[in-house]
């Protein structure tokens, strides 16, 4: 029984372990949410309009429209474009056919077969790199899902 109960422990650790273990997950129409290595920071992928976007919530910096960030993907950087600030920093990679930010096939293959997407550029330089590093754990599914939103 004590034998059982551990492996119970293990299982619910792994499961229920927070933001080091955490998968992607959809949190209702239209969003995908993946949580950071360490600290409150979340990456979702969401609609805008026609087009899905990435989007941090809980972590700021100092916006700069103009500024180069990367997000990359098991050592493949997307340079995305930021828009807006404030409770959300929406990233973008490409734009739909309706004139929406969104992104592109390439880096959404990547988000769903990849393993880990980090933030890299001089505007988060400042940012612990585990609190802007993500786990991709079950993206591919909440990536899918999220799309069949984005009309």
């Amino acid at each position: 029984m004590t034998t059982r109960m551990a492996v119970l422990a293990v299982v619910a650790a792994l499961v229920l372990g927070g933001p080091a273990s955490a998968a992607w997950r959809v949190v209702g129409p239209g969003i995908a949410v993946g949580e950071a290595r360490s600290g409150t920071a979340s990456l979702a992928a969401e609609c805008l309009g026609d087009g899905l976007v990435l989007a941090v919530y809980e972590k700021s910096w100092p916006f700069d429209r103009e500024a180069t960030l990367d997000l990359v993907v098991d050592g493949t950087a997307f340079p995305v474009r930021q828009h807006g600030s404030g409770d959300r920093i929406v990233l973008s990679d490409a734009t739909s056919a309706g004139g929406n930010p969104d992104t592109s096939p390439a880096l959404r293959a990547a988000l769903k077969s990849g393993t880990e997407a980090r933030l890299e550029g001089a505007v988060v330089s400042h940012i612990a790199p585990q609190e802007i590093s993500f786990g991709l754990l079950g993206s591919q599914a909440a990536v899918t899902t999220v799309e069949r939103f984005c009309r």
